[in-house]
């Protein structure tokens, strides 16, 4: 909010105010607008000031200028010579970072402007005033960093007193903290009698000898959902079955480190009974196929359109037979769809074959060349987390704005709006250690780059060296140039569509197979 009042013709010093409000603290110890203002005018009218304008930012933080429109415009003003000097009731206000603070020195020295702090009573007109401002400058961003430090120890705290904090879990309902201050509940998870229940038959078909697909299969045909209304899968069963928050304890991650603390929530089953669940997981594990599936993902159901995966049987003799069979039929059984297998060697061989097309086709060996080189699923997934962030950020500190204007104009109690903030401030804490967490996982693994010679050699020789190459090459290869496979009904290959340029294209293999098969 900026106001600007019309120039006089009088001989008084003519200056602007700056304000900031950010905090529930500020406003509680007089640093509303209002009462910023009223300190400024008093200053002004007690000095011979005439007070031409005020520049207003609220509910925005001083950790840095960016966001901060208003004392933006007011350094766009000190060119345009329509006031001498800016006063704001503290140094703080107009920034709590030093470099920030010394920028907005500079500027306004620029101009022949004076900063003063009217509180501190230091101001910018001489070089000892001028480091008595930066020496205050100093002291607020110490004063942000203690504070930020503060938070952080907050939250811990907190989860060392055994509160939750996560995502909605099955089995349990996520009590506002709110809620729990106002009702002196302990903990801010209430069990969910008619959830629990679905826990307690999940670890009591395990502890039966059901594995996981089994219980998958018992669960959908029953048409029970999961905490979000969905199919369960052998991912969530898994994760149901490793989960410690079911019997009374809590997993947390506190300063890089995990931490299991005794919570105060009512436990769902015995800590002996997820014991020895835990043991018998270990055989779930074994169970994973050594064999890599080169069209994992790649290939797609003829039926459900799901991607689908490897899978293994053994024969009446002992022969171990591979194929591809829908995923969703393997995490969330028959339920959902058939198996649809499809041989695996035989389905891999013709998809090389239609490969070996791609020689006549040179434009897709700069697209792979760049995709190649791009980082990994879960490297991508991480940076488009940390790309989210700051309109994440950005909507927090809009609420937290909208807060601070609901306060002024006496919409919210002092103790909703107390609550309110500090419970965004938890939040954005929250994110900065996990943005820093993922600038180290970028940091640490980032791709080296695969010159494009190389490329262009392994499509020279493309067949010849997917049959000499590891699986897991060939694998990270077809990942990069695919955007599916598709079946047809009898379970043979009917096109691949590729990713070229940002758009798709098909190889049609059905007239080629068909010769094929007829050879055959």
């Amino acid at each position: 909010m900026i106001i600007i009042g019309k120039e006089t013709l009088n001989m008084l010093r003519k200056v602007v105010g700056y304000i900031r409000v950010s905090t529930q603290m500020q406003v509680e110890e007089g640093f509303s607008i209002e009462g910023q203002k009223q300190q400024i005018l008093e200053y002004a009218k007690k000095h011979n000031m005439e007070v031409v304008g005020f520049y207003v930012d609220e509910g925005i933080s001083g950790k840095s200028i960016e966001g901060r429109h208003a004392l933006k415009k007011l350094l766009d003003d000190t060119k345009k010579g329509c006031f001498q000097e800016v006063i704001t009731w503290k140094v703080s206000r107009v920034a709590r970072d030093v470099n920030d603070l010394l920028y907005f020195i500079k500027e306004l020295n620029n101009e022949d402007i004076v900063l003063r702090s009217i509180s501190e009573n230091i101001s910018t007109e001489s070089v000892n005033s001028t480091f008595l401002v930066q020496m205050m400058g100093a002291v607020a961003e110490l004063e942000r960093k203690v504070i930020t430090e503060n938070v952080k120890l907050g939250i811990n705290q907190k989860l060392r007193e055994g509160w939750y904090k996560g995502a909605p879990v099955l089995g349990y309902d996520i009590v506002p903290k709110k809620l729990c201050k106002e009702n002196h509940i302990e903990t801010n998870l209430q069990v969910n009698k008619e959830e629990a229940e679905v826990v307690k038959l999940i670890f009591n078909l395990y502890e039966q000898g059901k594995g996981y697909k089994a219980i998958v299969n018992v669960l959908n045909t029953n048409n029970i959902k999961t905490k979000t209304g969905k199919n369960f899968s052998i991912g969530s069963i898994n994760k149901i079955l490793n989960r410690r928050l079911y019997t009374g304890e809590i997993e947390h991650k506190i300063n890089g480190k995990i931490e299991i603390v005794q919570g105060k929530h009512e436990p769902i089953i015995t800590m002996e009974q997820w014991q020895e669940t835990r043991k018998d997981t270990l055989r779930e594990h074994k169970k994973r196929e050594s064999r890599i599936f080169t069209l994992s993902k790649l290939l797609k159901c003829p039926q459900c359109k799901s991607t689908m995966v490897g899978g293994s049987s053994v024969g009446r003799r002992g022969k171990k037979y591979y194929y591809y069979l829908c995923e969703d039929h393997l995490n969330k059984g028959k339920a959902v769809c058939k198996a649809n297998s499809v041989p695996a060697d035989r389905i891999e061989e013709e998809v090389y074959r239609e490969l070996g097309r791609l020689i006549n086709q040179p434009q897709i060996v700069e697209e792979v060349y760049r995709k190649i080189n791009t980082y990994n699923a879960d490297y991508r997934q991480k940076m488009k987390m940390l790309n989210e962030f700051a309109s994440k950020k950005e909507v927090l500190e809009k609420r937290k704005r909208l807060l601070m204007k609901q306060f002024e104009l006496d919409k919210l109690s002092k103790e909703t709006f107390i609550v309110s903030i500090n419970e965004i401030k938890e939040q954005l804490v929250t994110m900065e250690q996990t943005e820093k967490e993922l600038q180290q996982y970028l940091s640490d693994n980032a791709k080296a780059i695969i010159p494009l010679e190389d490329i262009k050699e392994v499509f020279q020789n493309l067949i010849e060296l997917l049959k000499k190459q590891e699986p897991k090459q060939i694998k990270q290869l077809l990942v990069y140039i695919i955007n599916e496979i598709v079946v047809d009904e009898k379970k043979y290959l009917k096109h691949i569509e590729f990713k070229i340029k940002g758009q798709k294209f098909y190889l049609d293999a059905k007239e080629e197979m068909e010769d094929v098969r007829q050879a055959r």
